[in-house]
């Protein structure tokens, strides 16, 4: 089982637990072919969140990134800047919710969940030693779930410059982010703490993540 989310008590703290992890952290390799990547990129607890009458959230999924993996492979070897990136992913997320809706007879995935399948692909992607290109590493954006959001309840508004206060449920899960508004907030607030942190902001993944299971 996994540990208790921990949920961060001031920017110091998570500077301070950041940089601890970062400072023994190795990237994952694995050896995987396109079709392993696909199939570990997303298990079981995403897909019976997703579940539906009509279709298999799973199957969806797989045919999709089976259909963009070459695609993605030669945009992500193009990209030199981190608008360059960000582009490529908000056209990635809107591509899967387009094909959800297509092949789910018309049952919506929101925002959350699609980026979040589509970013642990480029995880997996980025671990593969086939496929793996070291030059994004520093532009990876964060597949949001529980164990992503809930740390940052408490120091969210002091890493954005909004005009409004952003609440983050104690239960958030990947359903919270609905639109690409929140989503965008919520990767430049994991930027801004990367920064104060001397990290690459992926790293915050990983240890919200790999480094509690």
């Amino acid at each position: 089982m996994p540990d208790k989310i921990y949920v961060f008590k001031d920017i110091d703290d998570a500077v301070f637990k950041l940089k601890k992890y970062n400072s023994h952290f190795i990237l994952p390799v694995k050896d995987y072919d396109k079709k392993e990547i696909i199939i570990n990129s997303a298990t079981g607890s995403i897909f019976r969140a997703l579940s539906g009458n009509s279709f298999k959230p799973s199957s969806i999924y797989r045919t999709w990134a089976d259909g963009k993996f070459n695609s993605i492979i030669y945009s992500l070897g193009k990209i030199n800047t981190q608008n360059e990136y960000d582009n490529i992913i908000y056209f990635l997320n809107n591509s899967l919710i387009k094909f959800w809706r297509k092949k789910s007879d018309g049952k919506n995935i929101s925002y959350g969940p699609a980026s979040k399948l589509v970013n642990l692909l480029i995880k997996l992607i980025q671990e593969t030693k086939k496929y793996s290109l070291k030059k994004i590493f520093k532009f990876q954006h964060i597949p949001f779930d529980s164990f992503t959001l809930r740390p940052l309840g408490l120091i969210i508004n002091d890493l954005t410059s909004v005009a409004f206060n952003i609440n983050i449920p104690k239960g958030a899960s990947m359903n919270y982010i609905m639109f690409p508004e929140q989503y965008k907030i919520l990767q430049i607030a994991i930027s801004n703490l990367s920064k104060k942190a001397k990290i690459n902001p992926i790293i915050y993944e990983y240890w919200c993540w790999n480094d509690k299971h």
